[in-house]
């Protein structure tokens, strides 16, 4: 035969239904709302990593700016140091190449080459050198030791052009002179 469930044993089972889905619809609530709030937490962060990286490439772009300037700057002092000094020794009035070598050479030279580095930290030396390669004075020592840089690039294109100035790659920058 078949069982029949008093109505009243319907109604319990429907309450018990309603009772236990309702924390979860509860929980199902709770886990949508935490959901959004990290998305939206996830898109504040985000953006304030953007707005981060934007002020960076500004910074960046401002030092970079700065640090042309300062070099620009830097090197024009080097600049009229080699040309002073390319000045000095063209009205040296001297006619012969030995004679020119021998007038380099001697200790007022040295002394006018350690006057001019003087006060300038970006000027490490300055040498006169010769078209052989032979150093003929040096800032740094008197006297001067015997070196021979004939085999040094920036001597090399210096010899080989008819430019004014040499310039020797160190990795990717160029130093004229």
């Amino acid at each position: 035969m078949d069982s029949v469930v008093p109505p009243a044993t319907k109604i319990e089972s429907q309450s018990l239904h309603h009772k236990l889905s309702e924390p979860v619809r509860i929980m199902f609530l709770l886990g949508a709302i935490a959901a959004v709030v990290m998305c939206a937490v996830a898109v504040v962060l985000w953006n304030l990593r953007l707005q981060d990286l934007e002020e960076a490439k500004r910074e960046l772009s401002t030092l970079d700016l700065l640090l042309v300037e300062e070099t620009e700057r830097a090197m024009q002092t080097v600049d009229l140091i080699l040309k002073n000094a390319r000045e000095l020794i063209a009205a040296t009035g001297v006619a012969t190449a030995d004679g020119l070598v021998a007038d380099l050479g001697n200790s007022d030279k040295h002394k006018l080459l350690v006057s001019k580095i003087g006060g300038v930290p970006q000027v490490v030396a300055l040498a006169i050198v010769a078209a052989d390669g032979r150093v003929l004075n040096l800032s740094r020592a008197y006297p001067v030791p015997s070196v021979d840089i004939s085999d040094r690039d920036y001597l090399i294109a210096l010899r080989d052009s008819s430019a004014e100035r040499a310039c020797k790659t160190v990795g990717d920058h160029d130093f004229c002179g």
